[in-house]
């Protein structure tokens, strides 16, 4: 039996990677909550308006600040418990606030390097695999063992979604808050339950695609469960609107 561990300071390598992405999706979030706000405050008085603002702003800011320093701990807690077990009987991920995966050495259809010199080890299905990171110890032997399970391929034979991921993380926020601000803003009524509809099945399907992820933490899929009242909320705009 073999057991790797991520290395010492491993997480200060993907701190900054970490918070390229965060901070720009809660300045999104937070822009797309003011200019909603804003454009549903047209007709009152403007001393009104201002001084809601002046009050939100602020506080918004506050309420980001404390949220990324906590989420940034949390994460820092949950990648420094990484451990992978290799034994004959398969491969085991166990990580702090993230169930366990293990996937059989039968059941193990690829293995493949990832752009940023991680692996993935997928078994008979996408959606059960564990990715390792390249900050894990002793990678170079890790790799070998590896190797003669299966052999490890190149990111381009990779899933399509996994190689793109880091396009698909950057897209697929600007487009929802894109179809947010149509449904919430618009005022024809076919192009905004056109996108109404597009927005519910997106994430209705990032809903399920949550739950299912075996690599997420467990706060995040409690959390996902909020989406109810989001779902409510577009359904009734959009029924409002069309209606």
């Amino acid at each position: 039996m073999e057991q790797f561990k991520i290395r010492q300071n491993g997480f200060s390598e993907i701190k900054k990677g970490i918070l390229a992405r965060t901070i720009p999706l809660l300045l999104l979030a937070a822009s797309g909550g003011l200019v909603i706000a804003y454009f549903g405050a047209k007709g009152r008085e403007s001393e009104e308006t201002a001084t809601v603002f002046i009050i939100m702003i602020p506080l918004i800011l506050i309420i980001m600040g404390i949220s990324l320093y906590r989420g940034i701990k949390r994460q820092k807690t949950i990648f420094e418990s990484y451990k992978l077990t290799i034994d004959n009987d398969g491969i085991t991920r166990e990580q702090c606030h993230i169930p366990p995966i293990s996937i059989p050495l039968a059941e193990i259809s690829k293995i493949y390097k990832t752009p940023k010199g991680g692996l993935i080890v997928v078994g008979n299905s996408a959606a059960n695999a564990i990715g390792i990171p390249s900050q894990i110890e002793n990678l170079e032997k890790l790799e070998q063992l590896l190797s003669g399970i299966k052999d490890i391929s190149d990111n381009g034979k990779a899933p399509f979604f996994q190689k793109h991921a880091r396009v698909f993380s950057i897209l697929l926020p600007l487009v929802t808050m894109g179809l947010v601000l149509i449904v919430y803003l618009g005022n024809n009524k076919i192009i905004v339950g056109v996108c109404g509809a597009i927005l519910i099945i997106f994430l209705a399907y990032a809903f399920i695609k949550i739950q299912k992820d075996k690599n997420i933490d467990t706060r995040i899929k409690k959390g996902a469960w909020l989406m109810t009242f989001v779902f409510i909320s577009i359904i009734v705009a959009i029924v409002h609107k069309v209606f």
